[in-house]
């Protein structure tokens, strides 16, 4: 089980792209916070939790709420820009920054990064280099898919080593020799249940973990709608908001979750 924690404007591709609006945006994360640590705790889950680094500046005391819960606490880059935009230094700086943010807010060992909107390609071997040279051991940035705006569809689809540092893929179920997703986002929101509910058993039956990922915003239905925003982003941002807590309250019961530190041990 994993988390994106992040703002709902910085899931809106427009607004992501605009952190100098930020402060003029209404702060919503407890609400989708106070229902995931709910829940959590409710349903006995560890969770990974990927952060974003100026939420943490922001907010350091949801931080430590989550650290408290028992979550594993991750990086989910420094202002949520996307990594395949950066040169390699540029990232360094930025993981760099996201790191001090997390560790000026809590006590926690730090030991894995998520790319905002897994934009992290197969061939980019220099992002796995930057995040073993940063003391990390592990990278859950690879998406097995083709979209417009990320995907990495020639990457593995299990776990695997890139050098010193493991990568964990999110999961795709494979039809007809295609990798299709399921469990998480708006794959999630807008696929019938008992859908991803056949997947994820199938999936099991096979011996195979399935890596869930949600964001905070997701689980507060009447989160803003700016004007302007593209035809796509109302698809992909709003689509099912109204049912996404009642569907995630049914998989947290049904199944069995974990932090990814626990799923897959991994010490630096």
């Amino acid at each position: 089980m994993t988390v994106d924690f992040e703002e709902w404007f910085h899931g809106l591709t427009s607004t992501g792209k605009q952190p100098e609006i930020w402060d003029s945006l209404e702060d919503r994360i407890d609400i989708g916070a106070d229902f995931l640590l709910s829940l959590f705790e409710e349903t006995n889950i560890k969770a990974t939790f990927f952060i974003v680094g100026v939420l943490a500046e922001k907010r350091p005391d949801i931080v430590r709420r989550i650290v408290e819960a028992g979550h594993e606490i991750g990086l989910h880059g420094h202002v949520h820009r996307h990594v395949f935009t950066y040169k390699p230094d540029e990232f360094s700086t930025d993981l760099s920054a996201n790191l001090l943010a997390i560790k000026s807010a809590c006590d926690a060992s730090i030991q894995g990064f998520r790319a905002p909107a897994f934009s992290v390609r197969n061939n980019m071997n220099w992002f796995w280099e930057k995040i073993a040279e940063s003391g990390l051991a592990y990278s859950s940035s690879l998406f097995p898919i083709r979209t417009p705006v990320y995907g990495a569809p020639d990457a593995p689809l299990i776990p695997h080593m890139r050098g010193n540092v493991a990568e964990i893929p999110m999961s795709v179920f494979r039809i007809a020799g295609q990798n299709v997703p399921f469990s998480g986002g708006f794959y999630f929101r807008a696929l019938p249940y008992n859908v991803v509910m056949h997947m994820t058993r199938a999936m099991n039956k096979r011996g195979e973990a399935v890596i869930f990922y949600f964001h905070p915003w997701e689980f507060d239905p009447n989160h803003p709608q700016p004007s302007g925003i593209s035809r796509r982003e109302k698809i992909t941002h709003y689509t099912g908001l109204k049912h996404s807590r009642e569907k995630l309250r049914r998989l947290c019961h049904q199944f069995q979750f974990s932090s990814l530190n626990e799923y897959m041990p991994v010490t630096k």
